[in-house]
C-alpha cells in the first residue's frame, strides 16, 4: 500500500511539474489588517498589489498572452462573494513586458466594484485566462491569498505566523545535520484558554511548490506543542532525498483550542514556509546521472544580476578523475531545448570545471557537495527577454562520457526578465529599541532610465511605520550602470525575530506601462540583544541560613554584580524553580500554605538595602483568606538614579519545612533554588537583560 501511495504521489508531482502556463508566477500583497471596504485597499501605506511574471519566446512575449484577461475575485469557503467579472468578461491583462504590476487603485478596480465584507475569513483569488481554439482556457494557476476581516464586537484572533526556519532558507551543511528549531509567533491577543500549536512538515517532490506539497503529500512529521511557540525536530537530517523527493521541505503551524477547533484567522494556520537542508549539499547516494539544480527548470532570472549554476555531480569510483563541461544555448523561434542544442551555436561553454581523484572511499561522511559555478563577469551578458537552455556533461580522464545518458544531464530552461529594477543589496541595522536603519541598493539593467515610484517595507511579524528614504521616493531615477543606494529608518512593533520585506517599483522612462518591481528580505531581532550579549551578571558572597524557628524560612544573601551595561536603573527577581528532598519522607507535609510555596516574604526581603520593593502579589486564590500580600514569586526595585555595580541582596524565602516541633536532626531537608534575574538599563524601564542564577544546594 505504501508503494502504491508513493507511485500516486509521483504521478501527481509529474503532472504538476509538466503543466507549463504562460504566466509562471503571481504574487499578491494586501494591507496587514484589511479594511472591510475593499475600496480603501487602494490608498494608504500598504496597498493591494498584484505582480505577475510571464514566459517569453526569444525577444517577444508568449503569443498566448495576447488578449489575455485577469480575473480577480474574493471568495469565502470557495464561493465568490465579491467580484463583478467572469473569465470571459474579465479586464484585459495588457501584458507588454515579462513582468507586470497592478498597484493600489489599479488593482482594486480589477474587482469591478466596491464591496463591504462582514467579519470573517476570506480568500483573494487571481488567475489569468485567454482564448485557445475558440475556447477560454487558464493561462496560470489560481493564486489564493487568505485574509481576515476583523469585527468590532467580537474578539478576532490573529493566527500564528511562521518565523524560523525563514522562508526559502538554505541550511548549511552543519545546520542540516543538527536538530532544527522551529519558531512561530503566538496567537494574538492571548486567548483565555490554553492553545495547542500543531507543527506539520511535508517533504517536497520534484517540481512541487510548498502549497502543492501541502495539498498532495502526506506529512512526514506532525507534532503538537502546548502553549509554546517553538519545537526542536531531530530527525529531518536522516530524511532521504532520493527521487521523486527533494531536499526541500514545507512547514506551517496551526493553533487549536482544547476542543481541537482552530483559533485565529485563516483557520488558525500560518502561511507555509519552505526550506532546504544542507544549503549547497545533499545526502549522498549512488546516482549515476547529473542532476541540474540552479537555475531551476522554467525559472525566470533577473536581468543584470549574477547567475550561479549548480548541479548534483556523480558518485565516482576509486581512482576516477571526472571533469564537467557546462554548455548554454540561446533558444529562438519557439525552439525546444533539443532543437536549440542541435542547431544553435553555444552562447557560453566552459570545460574542466571540476575534477575528483580518490585512492580511498570517495567520502567518509554521508554528504556530497554540489558543484557551484559562478557565471564569469567577462562572459557574454544574458539578453533581457531571451530564453536559454543549459546542460552539463561528465568526462573521465580519457575524455570518455561518464555516467548514464552518455554522460549528459537533462536540459534545463530559464528566461531572463525584461529590463526592470532589481534590489542587489538590502541590510537592516539596529538603532534602538524598536527603531532600525536600513540600506537598499537598486539597479537598472535596461537602457532606459527607471523612475522609482514606491519603496515600502512590510513585515508579517508586526507593523512598520515612520519609514524614511534618502534619496526621496518618488523622484529618484536609476540609470543603467549607476546603482542607487537608499538609506533611511523605520519603527517596528511586533514579535521577534521577524522578517522584513522591501519592495521597490516604478516604470521605465517614457512609458508608464513598462512597470517593474522587485523584493528582498532581511531579518531583525530586538535591539537590546546586542547590549545583552556583552553584559553579564554574577552573584557572589552568597550565604544561605535558616531564618527564625519555623523551619521553613531561609535568608539568602549576597551581592549581584552587573557588567557590560552603561548603567542599571532597576532589578527584578523571580523564583524560576525549586525542589527539595526530605529524610525521612513522613517528617514533612510539604507545602501547606502560600508562605511555604517557594516565595519571597516581606518584611525581611531587600534589594540594595531598600525595603521599598514592588511585590507582585500572589493572586491565584482570587483574594480569599489564603492570600498573603506579603508573599510573591516576583519582586522588583526601580530607581531614578543608577544602581551600584554591586547590588546587595537579602532574600527571605519561604519553602516547605519539617513538621512542627521537629528540627534538622530529626527531619533533614535539602533544597535547590533557581532565580531569573532581569536588569533594566534605561530610566523608562523598557530595555532589559535577563539571566538565570541557581543557588548551591543548601540544607536546614
Amino acid at each position: 500500500m505504501k508503494k502504491l501511495s508513493v507511485l500516486l504521489l509521483l504521478a501527481l508531482a509529474m503532472r504538476v511539474s509538466a503543466q507549463s502556463y504562460p504566466v509562471t508566477s503571481i504574487n499578491i500583497s494586501l494591507p496587514a489588517v484589511p479594511d472591510a471596504n475593499v475600496a480603501s485597499w487602494g490608498s494608504g501605506g500598504a496597498v493591494f498589489t498584484i505582480t505577475a511574471v510571464t514566459q517569453s519566446n526569444g525577444a517577444r512575449l508568449n503569443p498566448a498572452l495576447e488578449d489575455s484577461k485577469i480575473l480577480v475575485l474574493i471568495k469565502k469557503g470557495g464561493t465568490k462573494v465579491c467580484g463583478a467579472y467572469t473569465s470571459s468578461t474579465a479586464p484585459d491583462a495588457g501584458f507588454t513586458t515579462v513582468s507586470k504590476v497592478w498597484h493600489g487603485q489599479n488593482a482594486v478596480s480589477l474587482l469591478g466594484g466596491d464591496c463591504t465584507l462582514p467579519p470573517g475569513d476570506y480568500e483573494l483569488s487571481v488567475q489569468f485566462f485567454g482564448y485557445s481554439n475558440g475556447k477560454m482556457v487558464a493561462l496560470s494557476d489560481e493564486k489564493i491569498r487568505p485574509f481576515t476581516i476583523q469585527g468590532d464586537n467580537s474578539q478576532m484572533y490573529r493566527a500564528p505566523q511562521a518565523v524560523l526556519p525563514a522562508d526559502n532558507l538554505a541550511l548549511s551543511s552543519d545546520e542540516a545535520l543538527r536538530p532544527i528549531t522551529f519558531r512561530w509567533t503566538p496567537v494574538t491577543p492571548k486567548p483565555a484558554t490554553p492553545v495547542t500549536y500543531r507543527l506539520t512538515i511535508w517533504q517536497l517532490m520534484q517540481g512541487q511548490t510548498a502549497g502543492q506539497a501541502i495539498k498532495a503529500n502526506q506529512p512526514i512529521i506532525i507534532k503538537d506543542i502546548d502553549n509554546l511557540t517553538q519545537a526542536v525536530i531531530t530527525n529531518i537530517s536522516t530524511t532521504s532525498c532520493d527521487p521523486p523527493y527533494t531536499c526541500g521541505f514545507a512547514w506551517n503551524v496551526q493553533a487549536l483550542n482544547r476542543e481541537g477547533s482552530p483559533v485565529g484567522n485563516n483557520n488558525g494556520t500560518s502561511t507555509p514556509f519552505s526550506f532546504r537542508k544542507g544549503g549547497n549539499i545533499i545526502l549522498y547516494d549512488t546516482q549515476s546521472a547529473i542532476i541540474l539544480v540552479n537555475p531551476a527548470n522554467n525559472s525566470t532570472i533577473k536581468a543584470g544580476q549574477p547567475v550561479i549554476f549548480t548541479w548534483r555531480p556523480l558518485k565516482v569510483r576509486d581512482n576516477d578523475a571526472i571533469t564537467y563541461k557546462l554548455t548554454i544555448v540561446e533558444e529562438s523561434n519557439g525552439q525546444s531545448p533539443e532543437q536549440a542544442f542541435r542547431t544553435n551555436k553555444p552562447f557560453f561553454e566552459k570545460d574542466s570545471l571540476s575534477s575528483f581523484r580518490t585512492n580511498k572511499p570517495f567520502f567518509e561522511k554521508d554528504t556530497l557537495p554540489m558543484l557551484v559555478v559562478n557565471y564569469p563577469p567577462d562572459a557574454p551578458r544574458f539578453k533581457p527577454g531571451a530564453k536559454y537552455t543549459w546542460h552539463v556533461e561528465a568526462r573521465d580522464k580519457r575524455g570518455q562520457p561518464y555516467g548514464s545518458n552518455g554522460g549528459k544531464s537533462n536540459n534545463s530552461e530559464f528566461t531572463v526578465a525584461s529590463p526592470g529594477v532589481y534590489i542587489s543589496a538590502f541590510h537592516i541595522t539596529c538603532v534602538s529599541y524598536g527603531v532600525y536603519s536600513y540600506s537598499l541598493t537598486a539597479q537598472n539593467p535596461g537602457n532606459n532610465q527607471f523612475n522609482v515610484q514606491q519603496l515600502g517595507l512590510t513585515s508579517s511579524g508586526g507593523t512598520i511605520s515612520g519609514t524614511t528614504a534618502s534619496p526621496s521616493v518618488p523622484g529618484t531615477i536609476i540609470s543603467n550602470g549607476s546603482p542607487v543606494t537608499f538609506t533611511g529608518t523605520f519603527n517596528y512593533g511586533g514579535t521577534y525575530p521577524a522578517v522584513v520585506t522591501a519592495n521597490i517599483n516604478g516604470y521605465q522612462a517614457g512609458n508608464t506601462q513598462l512597470t517593474s518591481s522587485d523584493t528582498e528580505q532581511d531579518s531583525i531581532k530586538i535591539c537590546l540583544c546586542t547590549e545583552c550579549d556583552k553584559s553579564s551578571v554574577s552573584f557572589n558572597q552568597v550565604s544561605e541560613t535558616p531564618a527564625g524557628s519555623s523551619g521553613n524560612q531561609y535568608n539568602l544573601a549576597g551581592n549581584i554584580n552587573v557588567s557590560g551595561l552603561p548603567a542599571v536603573y532597576g532589578i527584578e527577581l523571580q523564583i524560576q524553580s525549586y525542589n527539595y528532598t526530605v529524610t525521612p519522607a513522613s517528617c514533612s507535609n510539604g507545602v501547606t500554605g502560600i508562605e511555604q510555596s517557594g516565595v519571597f516574604l516581606r518584611p525581611g526581603t531587600t534589594i540594595n538595602n531598600s525595603a521599598a520593593i514592588q511585590m507582585f502579589n500572589e493572586t491565584v486564590s482570587g483574594g480569599s483568606s489564603g492570600t498573603n500580600n506579603n508573599a510573591a514569586k516576583t519582586i522588583k526595585l526601580i530607581s531614578t538614579v543608577p544602581l551600584p555595580s554591586s547590588i546587595p541582596i537579602n532574600l527571605l524565602v519561604g519553602l516547605p519545612g519539617p513538621l512542627a516541633g521537629l528540627n534538622s536532626s530529626c527531619c533533614k531537608m535539602s533544597y535547590n533554588l533557581c532565580l531569573t534575574i532581569k536588569v533594566y538599563y534605561d530610566k523608562d524601564g523598557c530595555k532589559s537583560c535577563t539571566f538565570t542564577y541557581c543557588f548551591p544546594s543548601f540544607s536546614n
